[in-house]
């Protein structure tokens, strides 16, 4: 069901802004937003099925959990930052609820070792609304 919805989600969010940009046509600012996000989209619609695209993001995205894993567990709370949430936190949450989404949950499950920052992060993943 998943990759059925996902097969064609690049095509709703361009639809989704290109109506954004019909609606908004006087806002500048919100047309050039929009306008680059299409072309983002477009970029993702070009490589889903490009197998050695998909190889070296995955590739990337290991490596930067690693590193998100060696951060040292000695500080007194799970946050990016020690004691205090940060904005670093709440972009790893929803990189990792998108992650989640894709099916991609192993890339930290299973090969890297334990981190109680990933452990923090993946809690967030588990109880994110569906």
């Amino acid at each position: 069901m998943l990759k059925t919805v996902m097969e064609t989600v690049c095509d709703h969010k361009i639809a989704a802004l290109e109506s954004m940009i019909v609606n908004h046509a006087g806002d500048a600012g919100l047309v050039a937003a929009c306008r680059t996000r299409i072309a983002k989209e477009r970029g993702g619609i070009a490589v889903r099925r490009d197998a050695a695209c998909q190889r070296t993001a995955r590739h990337h995205v290991e490596g930067v959990l690693e590193a998100l894993g060696r951060t040292p567990d000695s500080a007194p709370a799970p946050y990016l930052a020690g004691c205090a949430f940060a904005l670093g936190d709440v972009l790893w949450g929803v990189n990792l609820v998108r992650l989640a989404y894709l099916g991609l949950t192993s890339m930290w499950d299973d090969p890297l070792p334990p981190s109680r920052r990933i452990d923090a992060m993946a809690s967030c993943v588990e109880t994110a609304p569906g």
